[in-house]
């Protein structure tokens, strides 16, 4: 059987971890219609890792987008809801978070957070 890829793991172990009810989107695509609370996986960047020789250190984005389209109450529900992620995030030991930055999605136009997380792998 093949490995997983970094992808296959996030889905593996992040997805689990949040809450039910949550929409989690694998790949880099916001969706046309939010209707609850959506975290997008984009895999932005690979480095070689400075940890070891033959690792490569992965730069993961995991965008957590509201379904409320008015700014007020959308902001109000990710304070929350970017807590919820990062401390998921602090449960999967190969990854590393770094920051959570507010955003505004270039798609769907609506405020999310970035939450920026390095894992370090081998091939």
């Amino acid at each position: 059987m093949a490995e997983l890829t970094l992808r296959e793991y996030v889905v593996a172990e992040v997805k689990p971890l949040l809450p039910a009810g949550w929409r989690f989107i694998p790949n880099q695509a916001t969706p046309d219609k939010i209707s609850v609370v959506t975290v997008v996986l984009k895999h932005l960047e690979i480095e070689p890792s400075p940890a070891a020789a033959a690792a490569l250190s992965s730069q993961l984005v995991l965008t957590v987008l509201s379904p409320f389209e008015d700014d007020v109450r959308a902001e109000n529900q990710l304070d929350d809801d970017v807590i919820t992620v990062v401390t998921a995030l602090r449960k999967v030991r190969w990854c590393s978070f770094q920051s959570a930055r507010k955003v505004r999605d270039d798609k769907s136009n609506r405020l999310a957070w970035d939450i920026t997380v390095v894992a370090v792998t081998t091939p």
